[in-house]
């Protein structure tokens, strides 16, 4: 399944998306190019060799890139689509400020395999971006999910309306704080929901282990999706 999270810097993107990461129930490894994964400092690596040793004794790992985002990319997704079996069953990818791997138009060769190739059954991936407008075109029309904090740019609403139709962006305009839209596109299916204030993981410090955020979900309601 692909699942994209849009929202600016503060909304709670990461935390919602490490959530979600959780909720599969899979290993988890996860792209961290700004470094803001630090809760759990066993479960880092930093270079691929200390990657290769963490995937063989922990659930969760998180690779933080020293030197480039794009190009460090490449390899800590062969050491992972590697021992995954060739294939990447039973993991959740999750590529935080995932703008760094792509743009509109373009977009690292290793994205275009996790998005097109990774099998959905048993293998999530899950992005976050601060704007719509920023993901690689074929990641929004092949998106299980989207889910966005409040959103106002006229380039991102265009980009929401054109996948999700113009409800969805209409009522992403209306969001305030932490609150976030949750679309199924292919389901014509939207679900408003928050992220508790003071229920957040704090996974960027702290002790390991945290607990899980709270999440408030409303009763979803059916849209038109174009």
């Amino acid at each position: 399944m692909n699942t994209l999270v849009f929202g600016v810097r503060g909304k709670g993107k990461s935390v919602l998306a490490f959530h979600l990461a959780e909720k599969t129930g899979r290993s988890i490894a996860i792209y961290d190019v700004s470094h803001r994964f630090n809760r759990w400092p066993e479960f880092i690596a930093r270079d691929p060799w200390d990657l290769e040793e963490l995937i063989k004794h922990f659930p969760v790992v998180v690779y933080q890139p020293q030197v480039s985002g794009f190009k460090e990319f490449g390899e800590f997704s062969e050491i992972i689509w590697g021992e995954s079996n060739e294939g990447c069953r039973d993991v959740t990818m999750l590529f935080d400020e995932a703008s760094e791997l792509q743009t509109a138009q373009s977009r690292h060769d290793w994205l275009h395999k996790w998005v097109r190739m990774a099998p959905v059954d048993s293998c999530d991936v899950i992005q976050t971006l601060h704007r719509p407008a920023d993901a690689w075109a074929t990641c929004r029309a092949l998106a299980h999910h989207w889910f966005i904090f409040e959103t106002w740019r006229v380039e991102d609403l265009e980009a929401i309306e054109k996948q999700c139709g113009p409800e969805v962006a209409l009522a992403v305009t209306k969001l305030r704080g932490h609150q976030f839209i949750h679309v199924e596109p292919e389901a014509r299916k939207m679900t408003a929901g928050e992220l508790q204030k003071g229920s957040f993981t704090e996974i960027d410090r702290g002790e390991s282990h945290g607990s899980l955020p709270n999440l408030r979900s409303g009763a979803a309601r059916q849209v038109a999706v174009q």
